[in-house]
């Protein structure tokens, strides 16, 4: 019969429940605001409590914790110095020399390699969480697509290792990568809907200077004059509307898929490291000008009045064909619409979804008490709580 300090369970069943306990306690570490002392020497404390116990930790050393030799006892002290900067990691920006020791980790973190290490998977994870939070601050969609491919290729090469570490080190190991694989998938899911609003806002956004360019015309030569001097192609402005509105009604899908993921992970943010959906580079920007200008009265009117031409309530549009335009959308990229969908009250919702966002806890100080951030503030929070009427005025 065994003592309270070795209960006679079996062998493989006390390996899953310590790999479990270690586990939640190196996420605990990468990813809790809490305080971390007992996290950090998880395993000297359940090395101490007897024999099977020790055995098992200093297996886990050897597996899943970075191969270390297991014929000595040392790896349990090694992988608690590990923990330690790695919690240092987590809370503070990594200084120069630490940057260059991710750069050669990244590079040289192997998915098929036998020798798993978790620590190092967090150690990536932290690293491009903070790159992608930078990518925020880009000024250009060039730039920000630029930078995108690192965080893309490091999340995807933290996705695959997670998973070819779960099947590789199984029962024995395995484990540990559990709760960071769940972590990795949702941050490719973050990744995906960012790519996805970013660069079709953009497209939005030049798609908008094409209208306001037209508009202009009109307003200073007439429409028929604008439409005989060969400005622009017979329907190219309707071409132009339609899909500056399918493709809010595709952001709008993602930006909601955003929002939810974000909620759902937010728990494993330590600091100002995720990237809240308002501060997607240029998204702010762009709605401000679709509250602020008549392009969402103007395209539902245009729908209104191909509507009633056509004779038609309700439906998608299918009895006009849409005339080719530079602003067409790819296959992939394409959502379907109703003719009779209001782009109104779409973009009202959009401003509740920033405004939420720009409202959230973590907004940094530095955003929050800008000027140009309250005013915007204001004018989505008022165009979105706006239940009637059109959209803004000026031009």
């Amino acid at each position: 019969m065994g003592s309270l300090l070795d209960p006679q369970l079996p062998y493989e069943l006390k390996y899953s429940i310590l790999t479990s306990v270690i586990a939640e306690a190196i996420h605990s570490v990468c990813l809790s605001a809490e305080d971390q002392k007992w996290e950090i020497g998880v395993l000297q404390t359940l090395s101490v409590v007897n024999k099977s116990f020790r055995s098992i930790c200093i297996s886990l050393c050897g597996r899943g914790l970075g191969g270390y030799n297991t014929t000595t006892g040392r790896c349990i002290a090694s992988v608690s110095r590990r923990l330690s900067k790695l919690r240092r990691m987590a809370l503070n920006p990594p200084d120069d020399e630490e940057v260059e020791q991710l750069h050669y980790d990244w590079h040289n973190l192997n998915p098929s390699n036998d020798s798993h290490n978790v620590i190092d998977c967090y150690i990536l994870l932290i690293s491009f969480r903070r790159f992608r939070k930078a990518t925020a601050k880009s000024t250009t969609i060039e730039e920000f697509n630029k930078m995108q491919q690192l965080v893309i290729t490091s999340s995807k090469l933290l996705s695959v290792a997670c998973h070819h570490a779960m099947r590789y080190l199984g029962d024995v190991g395995g484990g540990l990568f559990a709760l960071l694989s769940e972590v990795a998938d949702q941050e490719l899911i973050l990744l995906d809907s960012s790519i996805r609003i970013v660069n079709l806002f953009h497209i939005v956004e030049n798609a908008l200077k094409f209208l306001d360019v037209i508009w202009k015309a009109q307003n200073r030569y007439g429409e028929e004059l604008v439409s005989t001097m060969g400005i622009i192609d017979d329907g190219e402005e309707q071409a132009c509307m339609d899909n500056v509105k399918t493709r809010l009604f595709t952001i709008h899908k993602s930006a909601v898929r955003y929002a939810e993921e974000l909620a759902l992970c937010k728990w494993s943010y330590v600091g100002q490291d995720e990237v809240l959906l308002h501060q997607l580079p240029r998204t702010l920007n762009i709605l401000k000008r679709l509250v602020e200008s008549p392009t969402c009265a103007k395209i539902d009117e245009a729908n209104m009045k191909r509507l009633a031409k056509l004779g038609k309530g309700t439906g998608r549009d299918v009895g006009i064909e849409a005339k080719p335009s530079v602003f067409d959308l790819s296959e992939s990229d394409e959502e379907e619409t109703n003719a009779d969908d209001n782009v109104t009250e779409l973009v009202r919702s959009f401003c509740v979804l920033w405004t939420e966002s720009m409202d959230d806890p973590k907004t940094t100080t530095a955003e929050s008490t800008s000027e140009k951030f309250r005013v915007t503030h204001r004018a989505l929070k008022a165009f979105g709580n706006n239940s009637g009427g059109g959209g803004g005025t000026s031009s």
